[in-house]
């Protein structure tokens, strides 16, 4: 650690030679040699600003203006005590604190200036519904440009790769299950693509076949993509889902889809798997729950 120079300036009262860091500068006004020194240099200063607190000086700032002892402290850089002292000696009667209430302006609108009744409000009923119909206005501009951008197949890569890199995602413990699944049956053949990796027309995929098949394996939540056989839904899929996969077929993808609670039976789940790879299917006519679209 380097010390810092120290510097020689004098006393600020006896105007006597005294050797001082730079920092204690910046800290203080007023560097003195000793303690004496110091509170005869604070009685300089209080003198000069308690001369200032008058009778006729107090009646106008603090009777007539109704401005509070520390508000005058502040401005004259004193402790407020002294203002009180000086209040007693002139006879001038303080203020009880339920009296500050009365001399506190009311709320008033930022916009017009009309009078509310709390201070929760910002504007009043006109103003407030006329920011209303703005804002919605605004709002409704920016809803119109993003189905817009949208439309556009290359600003809508951008969105979807944007949005889904910001997410972060990583996979679940049903798609960490599965995972582990296809690495046991087709080691390097399936790659997990649903952090963002593979995007087609905004959906991304769950896994993808990286050995030249165009397959692809989707993994269903039962809640999230409405089961029929839990109870979820009536239907065998969503719109949305069948929009997904028509989608993939319109590329040439083959796909398959594994509902959560297929999870349960590993044996019949890697029969399917096999048998959608192109493989011999090991359970010999069993029928499967997951769907080869």
């Amino acid at each position: 650690m380097k010390k810092s120079k120290k510097l020689i300036i004098k006393c600020a009262f006896c105007s006597k030679e005294i050797k001082v860091s730079p920092y204690i500068l910046k800290t203080r006004k007023n560097v003195c040699c000793s303690r004496e020194c110091a509170v005869k240099v604070k009685r300089k200063i209080n003198n000069g600003t308690l001369n200032k607190l008058t009778k006729d000086f107090l009646i106008e700032e603090y009777v007539k203006k109704h401005k509070g002892a520390t508000t005058i402290a502040k401005e004259l850089n004193i402790n407020f005590k002294w203002i009180y002292k000086k209040l007693r000696e002139y006879g001038i009667r303080i203020r009880k604190p339920n009296e500050y209430r009365k001399y506190k302006e009311p709320p008033r609108c930022c916009v017009c200036g009309k009078i509310l009744s709390s201070r929760k409000y910002k504007r009043c009923h006109k103003c407030n519904n006329k920011y209303l119909a703005e804002q919605t206005w605004f709002c409704k501009l920016k809803s119109e440009s993003a189905k817009k951008a949208w439309k556009d197949e290359e600003k809508r890569k951008r969105i979807a790769e944007a949005s889904i890199k910001a997410v972060n995602k990583r996979p679940n413990k049903s798609e960490e299950k599965l995972k582990n699944i296809l690495s046991e049956l087709f080691p390097n053949d399936y790659e997990y693509v649903g952090n963002g990796k593979v995007i087609i027309e905004g959906y991304c995929p769950d896994f993808i076949n990286t050995n030249g098949k165009k397959k692809i394996i989707e993994l269903f939540g039962c809640y999230w993509h409405k089961c029929k056989e839990c109870g979820y839904g009536n239907e065998k899929l969503t719109a949305r889902d069948r929009k997904r996969i028509k989608i993939y077929r319109k590329y040439g993808y083959e796909s398959l889809i594994i509902w959560g609670h297929e999870l349960e039976n590993i044996d019949r789940l890697k029969d399917k798997i096999i048998s959608f790879n192109g493989g011999k299917n090991v359970a010999n006519g069993r029928k499967s729950k997951s769907l080869v679209i």
